[in-house]
């Protein structure tokens, strides 16, 4: 009489970190134990917060912007260009410029015209930066730009 073979060995899987421990029998089927699983039980993920780009508020008029017009015709577009896109001075049209208005109107305020420097009113600059804001994608919207407003704002030009 013949010996039977022995039932073959039983391997198991080494845990991995989180892994499912799985057991697994390869002996014949009529002796073999079912194979069972063990469910991973990982810690559930919760996506992380996501925040909305910060888009910063501005505020002009349309008679700011057509009185800034007229000023940007009578002292920037000789240099800047009838179009904003640059002459013998840069670009200030959209898609080109990408400074926060604030740094815009600091620097434009100051330093321009580049012949007469910080030679307008206050009023001219408001007026020129509504104009160049308007140009550059933001819309009227009923309430006036200051200085003090144009000054601190972090909105880029162009508009987003």
């Amino acid at each position: 009489m013949q010996k039977s073979a022995a039932p073959a060995a039983v391997p198991h899987a080494t845990q991995v970190a989180n892994a499912p421990v799985v057991h697994t029998a390869t002996a014949h089927p009529a002796t073999a134990p079912p194979a069972t699983a063990r469910p991973a039980t990982a810690p559930p993920t919760t996506p992380a917060p996501t925040k909305a780009p910060v888009v910063a508020a501005i505020s002009l008029t349309s008679s700011q912007a057509s009185a800034g017009q007229a000023v940007y015709a009578q002292s920037c577009a000789m240099c800047h260009g009838a179009t904003l896109h640059g002459a013998s001075g840069p670009s200030i049209a959209p898609s080109a410029t990408l400074h926060t208005v604030g740094a815009f109107y600091t620097f434009m305020s100051a330093r321009m015209p580049l012949t007469a420097p910080g030679s307008l009113s206050s009023t001219q600059y408001v007026n020129l930066m509504a104009y160049i804001l308007e140009r550059n994608g933001y819309a009227a919207n009923g309430t006036s730009l200051t200085a003090t407003a144009a000054s601190s704002s972090s909105a880029r030009l162009p508009a987003p």
